[in-house]
C-alpha cells in the first residue's frame, strides 16, 4: 500500500497489520531517511534506519523505534508482506502498541496542536471499540478520551469536557 503524507492512514495501516497479525516490512520514507519496521504475526520485531543516498543503516532499539513514529514526517510508505527481518527481537510490542506508545512519547506542544486540526471536526462513534483496544493497556486519560466517543463529538467539545487539548491530540488516532 502506497500513500501520500497522511499520518492517520499510516497509523491505520499499522493497526491493520496488528489486527490481521501480518508479517513483513513497512518501509517509510522521509526527506532524509528511510525506515523499515519489520513485523512478525502483528508484533514489531526489528527496526532499521537508513540515511537517504547513503550506504549507512542503523538498527534501532525499542525506545528509538517508539520515538521514531512520534517525530517523523512520513512522505510515503509501502508494506511488503514478503520481507523478512535481518534479526528478530522479542520486544512483545504489537503493532497497535507501537502507535499508542509513539503517541504517548509525543510531547511537542506545537505538533500536538497541529494534530488537532479543525476544532469543529467531529469524531464519529467508534465501531466495536472494545475489540479495537483489546490487549492494550490504557491510561486513565486514554480511557477518558475513548469514553467520549460513544456518540458524535467535536474536538472542541471533547476539549471542553476533558480540559486538556494535548490529551485529545495525542489520542486522535
Amino acid at each position: 500500500m502506497n500513500s501520500q503524507p497522511d499520518q492517520k492512514l499510516l497509523f491505520e495501516t499499522i493497526y491493520d497489520i496488528d489486527q490481521a497479525e501480518m508479517s513483513g516490512a513497512l518501509m517509510m520514507n522521509t526527506a532524509t531517511h528511510t525506515y523499515w519496521l519489520y513485523f512478525q504475526s502483528g508484533f514489531t520485531v526489528f527496526v532499521l534506519e537508513a540515511i537517504t543516498n547513503s550506504q549507512q543503516a542503523n538498527e534501532l532499539n525499542r525506545k528509538q523505534a517508539l520515538d521514531l513514529l512520534g517525530r517523523i514526517a512520513v512522505e510515503s510508505f509501502v508494506f511488503d508482506g514478503a520481507a523478512e527481518p535481518p534479526e528478530h527481537h522479542n520486544w512483545q510490542l504489537r503493532a497497535s502498541e507501537l502507535i499508542l506508545e509513539a503517541a504517548r512519547l509525543t510531547t511537542d506542544e506545537s505538533r500536538l496542536r497541529g494534530e488537532l486540526g479543525d476544532l469543529n471536526q467531529v469524531f464519529e462513534p467508534i465501531f466495536n471499540l472494545e475489540e479495537r483496544v483489546r490487549k492494550l493497556f490504557l491510561t486513565q486519560s486514554e480511557v477518558a478520551v475513548l469514553s467520549q466517543l460513544d456518540s458524535p463529538i467535536s474536538i472542541r467539545n471533547m476539549i471542553a469536557r476533558l480540559g486538556r487539548p494535548e490529551t485529545v491530540a495525542a489520542h486522535r488516532y
